[in-house]
Order: structure tokens, then sequence, then C-alpha cells
């Protein structure tokens, strides 16, 4: 199943069913994440891996559904499981960069790009308009977000181990690259 079917019946079914999607995509970043270790390992030119997204970034998402009431306890409870496991398994990468955006960046951004999938998110679970629904869903997520990097500069996670957060402002989308590599070079 390509990922672009997934996030659109993710988006679909935002309010519902989402332990299963939830479930395929720790799968994946677990995926990504050991080859890019096994990659790091076994290659004499190997100079690091830059992944789009990450195991502990999706169990914001799956947590925030958790407490949405669209996945059960136990289903939050297998999925954690899953998630030590996976990531106690792993190499903990060296560093996390965050785009920090603002709800209402995001959600400006959602707007314009017109993907019917995520315009899709409706009043169903919440009572509230489309955007409203959206809104309040970004929040939770940054929410989210900001409880997820203290834990790691807390070093609350052993899958966090010697892991540094870089947090860029990623409100205006636009950063010079060399500005970008120079931040993670001194960081």
């Amino acid at each position: 199943m390509g990922n672009v079917q997934v996030y659109s019946i993710f988006y679909h079914i935002i309010f519902s069913a989402n332990f299963p999607m939830q479930f395929h995509l720790l799968n994946e970043r677990f995926a990504i994440q050991k080859l890019a270790a096994w990659e790091a390992y076994s290659e004499t030119q190997y100079f690091g891996a830059i992944l789009d997204r990450s195991l502990p970034g999706d169990r914001v998402f799956c947590k925030l559904l958790m407490e949405m009431g669209s996945i059960s306890m136990m289903e939050w409870q297998t999925y954690e499981r899953s998630f030590e496991i996976f990531t106690n398994s792993l190499i903990a990468p060296s560093l996390m960069i965050y785009l920090d955006v603002s709800p209402e960046t995001a959600l400006v951004r959602i707007n314009k790009r017109d993907r019917k999938a995520e315009m899709d998110i409706s009043d169903d679970f919440t009572g509230e308009v489309k955007d409203d629904a959206m809104f309040s869903y970004l929040k939770k997520l940054k929410a989210g977000y900001n409880d997820l990097i203290d834990e790691i500069n807390l070093g609350r996670h052993q899958w966090a181990r010697g892991m540094s957060v870089l947090r860029i402002d990623w409100n205006d989308g636009h950063i010079d690259l060399d500005d970008l590599i120079n931040k993670i070079m001194n960081f």
C-alpha cells in the first residue's frame, strides 16, 4: 500500500479507525530508521542520514488520537509497547531537527495546498466547522510536539539517549540553505 493511499485513508477516517494506520506508520518508520542505522555501520563512506519523519513524531500523533478518543486505551498500550521495543533496538539519532510552525501558519498552508484528503477533516467528531476542527487539532499537535521536545531534553525516554533537538522557526517557510547547514553543523 503506497503512502499516498495510506494518508488518504487516514484523513478520510481520522476519527474512526486509526490504530491500523498508526501501527502501519510505526512499522514504516522503524524500517527506515533501521536501514539508516545499518548503513551507518556498514558503509565506509557514510555521512549520515536525514529522515523526514521519525518514530517519536509519529508517537505524538498516536498519543493525540488516544487522548481524543480515536483509539482505545488498549490500542494505545499496544502501540506504546511496540514503540518501546522498536526504539530500544535502534541506535538513537544524534539530532532531531524540529521545524517549528504555529498552528495558524500550518492551517494557512493546509488550506493553500488544497489537498482533498486534508480538507475532509470534518465536524463529525468535534461538532466544529472544518477550519475550527483542524485548527484545534493542530494546536493539540503543537502541544504534543512541545511535550516531546521537553521529554527529550529532560532525558525521560531511553530511546532519546544522547539525542539533541535543534528547533528551527519555519513560519516563513524559507531559510537559507547555507544558514541551515551551518546551524546543524554548529549545533
